[in-house]
């Protein structure tokens, strides 16, 4: 099937195309894969909410489904989503989800641009990458010129290489 739109009289312009094979396709006449969006300058695909978004609320999200005879159809086994940030939804967090038993967040990039692997709340950590398990983490973060790395087991040590900007020379420390 191909759907046509009218931009002029009697002129006509492909819109879409559903082959017998099922493959939808929104810009092209042939497409290749289950859906393809093509355009003169970059396809698009957009997800979202149509009303406000309160603190915490989730307003857009590509799933990825297996119908594994293990877990059942449609089970969801990762998942990109976009996550408001504040009560008002002026901000957003991008998550990434997968499955090992349940779906849980395992890498989140927050609206600072911070990067927690292992963390939901990166911007909780005063750090730009933070990966966390379980109290045991790594720490990386420019403040202001002076770059730090930081390892570090709650409670035990932390240990962290600091590069302060212009001096060439870096420090180790303990505590």
């Amino acid at each position: 099937f191909k759907f046509y739109t009218e931009v002029g009289y009697n002129v006509e312009t492909l819109a879409a195309t559903l082959t017998s094979a099922g493959n939808l396709g929104l810009g092209t006449d042939a497409p290749a894969h289950q859906i393809q969006v093509k355009n003169s300058s970059y396809g698009v695909i957009a997800v979202g909410k149509s009303s406000n978004s309160a603190d915490n609320q989730i307003v857009g999200e590509y799933i990825f489904t297996s119908d594994d005879s293990d877990l059942g159809d449609n089970t969801t086994v990762g998942s990109i989503l976009s996550r408001a940030n504040d009560a008002f939804g002026r901000y957003y967090d991008l998550e990434f989800q997968t499955y090992n038993g349940t779906l849980t967040t395992q890498m989140t990039i927050d609206k600072d641009g911070n990067l927690g692997v292992g963390t939901s709340n990166p911007s909780g950590y005063g750090s730009k990458v933070v990966i966390n398990d379980s109290g045991t983490g790594l720490y990386i973060n420019n403040d202001g010129g002076t770059a730090t790395i930081k390892m570090a087991d709650t409670g035990i040590s932390e240990y962290s290489i600091t590069l302060p900007d212009g001096t060439g020379d870096f420090a180790i420390s303990k505590g």
